[in-house]
């Protein structure tokens, strides 16, 4: 067994900081080559902090939907919230209407950057679906089991 950081590779992100002592945030993955002993760790976003590292998550790993929305735009409930979907950041976020129609797709849904969440509205077009049940589809892209489920809009 080895012994560092993380015996499991794919909780490795690059992260960074603006200060070597504060807080550090994730770039996340978007590669990973070799092993703990020799290998590289890379990320799609560009690295703008002053400090930079490749980092191990730790703690809860999962992914949590929160599947109520109420896309009134007083800051409660306004988007799709998708809990460590950030540690994912070669996922897939598919939502469909009843009829199966797809109302929404990304790569890369990120709960932290407006354009890369669903607050409510179609990908195409712009305009604010309907009050109903949607079905969502989400692919973390290492390899695990579809995620799949239900949200309420109103």
């Amino acid at each position: 067994m080895k012994v560092g950081l993380t015996n499991n590779l794919s909780l490795l992100v690059v992260a960074g900081s603006d200060a070597a002592s504060s807080g550090y945030s994730s770039f996340g993955q978007s590669d990973l080559a070799g092993d703990l002993t020799s290998g590289s760790v890379t990320s799609k976003d560009a690295l703008t902090r002053k400090y930079d590292l490749v980092a191990a998550i730790s703690g809860e790993t999962k992914i949590e939907v929160f599947n109520g929305l109420s896309v009134s735009n007083d800051g409660k409930n306004d988007f799709l919230r998708i809990k460590n979907i950030e540690l994912y950041p070669n996922n897939k976020v598919a939502i469909v209407n009843r009829w199966g129609d797809k109302v929404f797709e990304i790569e890369g849904y990120n709960n932290s950057i407006v354009d890369k969440r669903f607050n409510g509205e179609a990908k195409s077009g712009g305009s604010k679906v309907p009050a109903g049940t949607y079905f969502y589809s989400i692919n973390l892209g290492d390899g695990s089991q579809i995620t799949t489920g239900y949200m309420q809009i109103k």
